[in-house]
């Protein structure tokens, strides 16, 4: 096994540890990053403010960013934070707390796999595939939350986006001032809260059990089906 005891990995540089590969002590600059494949270990990790980190929760990583201390281990990611050209890869069975995700930046929880408590800013995106789920992200400043499997308690608020793809079900959403939540055709909705502000494009898909407050919105387009809308 290979070791690299201590790395700085500058603007446009990078650091790949691959399987089997062992990384200590690299602190990554703005501009710079970090890929940890599966089965490869960084520790001691600092990630400076737009630096990139490249991984998924078959690594094992740990160090500090902007959030303080942030892991994955044992397929469990806490704390992390992928931005200007990160990328985070939740895989079926693992889970990830509390991802960040800022401008340039992916979350992507694949089918088996868990997100919660996701934030996602800046115009970057979550995207929840067929069989992944999350709880409670978090959606704004033009990010967006891509749903083609489950979603629940969502929040989406001042330019965020959630989108109902097809085969994907959001629950519980709550779309405030400047959020909106968009029902592609064949996605399904239940039980979204929209308040002053917000929006709900029903654009062929299917919603149940809408409430839409005072100042709040809700479009029904060409093959859109709404059934038990309130106020």
């Amino acid at each position: 096994m290979r070791h690299d005891d201590r790395h700085v990995v500058n603007s446009g540089g990078a650091q790949t540890v691959l399987t089997n590969g062992t990384a200590s002590a690299t602190t990554v600059s703005s501009g710079g990053r970090l890929t940890v494949s599966s089965g490869g270990t960084a520790v001691g990790v600092t990630q400076l403010a737009g630096a990139a980190l490249v991984t998924n929760t078959s690594a094992t990583v740990s160090g500090t960013n902007a959030n303080g201390v942030f892991t994955i281990v044992s397929g469990t990611a806490q704390n992390v934070i992928v931005e200007n050209g990160g990328a985070l890869t939740v895989l079926a069975g693992n889970t990830a707390i509390n991802t960040s995700v800022g401008s340039g930046g992916v979350d992507t929880v694949l089918a088996g796999g868990t997100a919660s408590g996701s934030f996602v800013s800046v115009g970057r995106s979550e995207v929840v595939s067929a069989g992944g789920t999350t709880v409670g992200t978090t959606v704004t400043s033009n990010g967006s939350q891509t749903v083609f499997g489950t979603a629940s308690g969502t929040t989406a608020m001042r330019g965020g986006n959630v989108i109902v793809s097809a085969g994907g079900t959001t629950n519980g959403t709550v779309v405030s001032s400047g959020g909106r939540e968009v029902v592609s055709s064949g996605g399904t909705t239940r039980r979204t809260q929209v308040v002053s502000g917000g929006t709900q494009d029903v654009a062929g898909g299917t919603t149940s059990n809408t409430q839409v407050s005072s100042g709040g919105q809700q479009v029904v387009s060409s093959g859109g089906i709404t059934r038990g809308t309130g106020g």
